[in-house]
Order: structure tokens, then sequence, then C-alpha cells
């Protein structure tokens, strides 16, 4: 992970660094993460690379061995006779000690735009290195930005001394809550909300965690149980009510199906976005194997038995542990089955590209492995509906908002009118 967030550094710097322009900012605070980042900037509008000493005592060691000290210098030199320079505008959450989200703005057009937010932490131990840091666009507008007034918006107990950040609109029963994917909060719906409001009400938020989002922050790792728990909280505090029904993009799948089977007398239906599940853990080994030539299949073996790298906390990811969470999903489902509530899967139609140097044949049997859990998503309660948008990528809310905002609509009136509900496409 932090080979990519260096790749990222490196193209920006090229286009931030300037001999010329930028400073630090006395809205920097006297903390460890912001002395390493009034050092940054420093570096980002200095004439001269540091070396390999200096680099050696800013960022630590887990960090260097995938960007050795001497070429992190090298990249510094080349880009201080670039032109360009950043200064800074804000942060974008509060800061604490060990890590900052800081919003800067270039000198010089970087694809299209000045704005770039550096992503900071650093080890909260002394000497306080920098243990991860990406500059890359700045977070999405949070649930604050995008809040609909009314009694039931705005920061809510979750438990625990934290606060979740709710926007509802509309008004009627169910109410819709909505659930994004990783990464995601409010701002991933902004495209269905408002017209769901037209016929129901609807509540969306941030996790916490989400980078510049307007909830607290939650000790990393996390698990859906930890999501879940945040979620039931806050619903629960602002007194929102139900019955919910509930839609998951991606992630936000195994989410909300966790919760249906943590809170069943909570869910009336639910709707799911191209949804991962725990059937990909389950039955994607068998499936894989099947699917590739042995050779594949033992370079994917050897991948999984590779020793998952020590954790390090990343400002700029929730940091979901998905394995958990699997396992999680998979126990409350055995337990407690989801009921014969309407049920709404969607499917992208349009394959997701494969990462560089990826296998063809791995990427045509993951797609495979994705199309049939879907179709094990839809096959959990008799009756569910199950559509495939053609021309539609992973993110469907986006691409095709108005399918997603008909899919709601569908089990919200399936909830309504419990007879209305049919399967016939």
């Amino acid at each position: 992970m932090q080979i990519l967030a260096i790749a990222t550094i490196v193209a920006l710097l090229v286009a931030c660094s300037s001999p010329e322009s930028g400073s630090t900012s006395p809205r920097i605070p006297a903390t460890p993460v912001g002395d390493q980042l009034r050092w940054l900037i420093g570096q980002l509008n200095g004439t001269s690379a540091p070396t390999e000493r200096d680099i050696s005592a800013h960022f630590a060691p887990e960090f260097l061995q995938g960007f050795p000290s001497e070429v992190l210098a090298q990249t510094l030199q080349q880009t201080s006779a670039q032109s360009g320079g950043v200064t800074l505008r804000g942060f974008s959450t509060p800061l604490d000690r060990a890590q900052a989200i800081a919003l800067l703005e270039t000198e010089q057009s970087v694809e299209g735009t000045r704005e770039v937010a550096a992503y900071i932490n650093v080890d909260p131990e002394e000497p306080h290195r920098i243990t991860y840091l990406a500059l890359s666009e700045p977070p999405y507008p949070s649930a604050r930005d995008l809040a609909t007034p009314g009694p039931y918006t705005g920061a809510f107990d979750a438990g625990e001394g934290r606060e979740i950040f709710l926007t509802c609109s509309g008004s009627g029963s169910p109410t819709v809550i909505l659930e994004s994917g990783a990464g995601g909060g409010a701002n991933a719906w902004v495209k269905v909300q408002p017209d769901v409001a037209s016929f129901t009400r609807v509540c969306s938020y941030d996790r916490a965690n989400i980078p510049g989002g307007a909830s607290d922050p939650a000790p990393k790792p996390r698990t859906g149980k930890d999501v879940v728990a945040d979620l039931h909280g806050a619903l629960s505090a602002a007194g929102v009510p139900g019955p919910y029904v509930l839609v998951g993009h991606s992630d936000g799948g195994l989410f909300v199906r966790l919760y249906a089977s943590t809170f069943p007398e909570d869910v009336a239906g639910m709707v799911l976005v191209d949804a991962v599940s725990e059937f990909e853990a389950t039955v994607g080994p068998r499936m894989l194997k099947e699917l590739l030539p042995p050779q594949e299949w033992k370079q994917y073996q050897a991948q999984l038995q590779q020793p998952a790298p020590p954790f390090v906390a990343r400002v700029d990811d929730e940091q979901i542990d998905l394995e958990r969470t699997f396992a999680e999903t998979e126990a409350a489902a055995s337990a407690h089955p989801l009921p014969p509530i309407p049920l709404f899967v969607l499917t992208r139609g349009t394959p997701t590209p494969p990462p560089p140097g990826a296998s063809p044949v791995m990427a045509e049997a993951q797609e495979q492995l994705w199309m049939h859990v879907q179709g094990l998503l839809a096959d959990l309660v008799p009756g569910a509906k199950h559509l495939v948008v053609e021309d539609s990528g992973h993110i469907i809310q986006e691409d095709e908002p108005q399918v997603v905002i008909d899919a709601i609509q569908e089990v919200v009136e399936g909830v309504r009118s419990p007879g209305s509900w049919s399967s016939d496409q």
C-alpha cells in the first residue's frame, strides 16, 4: 500500500515543488503531525532536496522499505527545479497528534485543478516519523456539507464517546438507509437521495474514518460489527423511525446484511447495489480452482499464502478488515438468515478493468465469480429481484442513478403493500 502512495507522491511532487513560492502557515499546530507537515511543505517549496540523512530522520523505516531514502532525496531534488509551489489552505478535519488531511493549493494546475490534499500519518511514539504519506485529490464533501436540515439530521451519539453524522430528508415510512462502499459516505448518494426523499424518508451518513467525513474517528482496523454498532447507535440516538429499507453498495452490502442479521426486527426490505459478499471467501476458492489453468491456480494460492504486512494506519482509508467481516457476516447470516422481505439485487453489466499486469485469465475468472455470487445474493430470499445493469460499472448509483432510485421505490412499495411485491421483471 505504501508503494502505491509513493507513486502518487512522486507524480504530484514534480508538479507541486517550487523554488519560489509557497510558505508554511501559522495555522499548523506544534504537534508531531504538524511538525512533519511543516517540514513537508517546506520541501514542496524548497530550492534543494534534503539529504539522505534528513529523509531517514523524517520517514519511518517501514515507509522507506518501499521507497529508499536516496531515491526519495533524488526525487525531491528533481522536483525542486520544477515551477509551481503549494500554499496551505486549511484542514479537511480537526487534527489529532498523529494524522492530518491538509488542503493545499498549487501555483500551477495539476490535471486541471490546483487543489491537492496531503494525507499524512506519523508514528505516535518518538521520534514521530512519517509512516504514511500521499498527495491526492481532496476528500469529497462530508455529510455535514450535504446535510438537509431536519429532526434526524446532525451528529448523534454512537457510543464510546463518539458521534456519527446523519443527514435525513423526506418523510414517510419505511425509512431508507443508504450505506456506501469503501471510502464513501453521504457523498456517494447525491444523485439518489433527493429523488428517494420525494416518496419516503431517507438517510445517509459518514462512517467513522471516512476521509474528510463529518463523523468522529474510531480505532483502526475496524470490522463490519463496528460499522453496524455505530449505525444502530446513531439511528437509535436520533430516533429515526423504522422499519428500515437498507441500501448497500459494494462493501456496504456486507454491512447492511450484517445489520439485518443483527437487528432483524428493524429491517423490512433491502437493495444490494453491486454488493460485496462473504460468498467470495466461501465459494470463491473452489470456483476459481475450476476456472483457472493449473499454473494460474498455483500462483493464486501462492499469493494467498503470503504473510500480511504489518498494519500501518492510513488517514485516507477506513481500513475495514474484510476477512473478519466476511466471517462475521457468515456467522450472523447462518444464525439469523434474511426473512422473506422484499430484496432487489443490482449488478454491474460492465466488467471492472483489471489492475495493471493482471492476467487476462484471472480477470475473466474473477468476473465469472462476481456474477455467480451476485446470483447467490438474489437467492437469499424467495421472490428476490435481480437486474444486471448493462451500461453500468461498479458504482451504479453514479452511472445509472435512476435504476437505483427505481429499485428502492419498488422495495419501499413492497414493504408498504406486501401483496404488490413480485419478482416478475
